[in-house]
């Protein structure tokens, strides 16, 4: 999972601890990776990803060992919180991991995760509001 992101984008730094947090929580797995590329130090490696804007968050798929085929990248258009992102990621990579909290982080309003599901709609659905985490205002 790569954030493609400049050191002169506002946008990416706000997002820089959300994306700790997620490096941070799947960490102690060897077999998922979480990466920052710097699109303006590696433009040509960056350009494919970011024809949309930066921060752009691609989750690169394992590489079927039996066939050898190789998935499509898949650009992560959900929520740009950790909460989301780790949620994807555990059912892109079939992992259960707890999210590791980092002060700075944007938190889940209380009680909005649980509205959402009675809503069908899940923790990832539009109407997505954001909050600093408890202690961070």
């Amino acid at each position: 999972f790569v954030m493609f992101h400049s050191r002169s984008c506002q946008a990416c730094s706000n997002q820089m601890r959300d994306f700790e947090a997620v490096a941070r929580t799947f960490a102690p797995l060897s077999d998922v990776m979480i990466a920052r590329l710097d699109a303006d130090a590696f433009p040509s490696s960056a350009s494919p990803y970011t024809k949309h804007g930066i921060p752009a968050f691609v989750f690169f798929g394992q590489a079927d060992r039996f066939f050898g085929l190789k998935p499509l990248p898949v650009t992560y258009a959900d929520f740009r919180v950790a909460a989301a992102m780790a949620k994807f990621l555990n059912r892109k990579c079939g992992k259960k991991q707890k999210l590791v909290k980092v002060k700075g982080m944007l938190a889940i309003p209380e009680g909005l995760e649980e509205e959402l599901e009675e809503q069908g709609q899940g923790i990832d659905a539009p109407g997505w509001v954001f909050e600093p985490a408890a202690g961070e205002h």
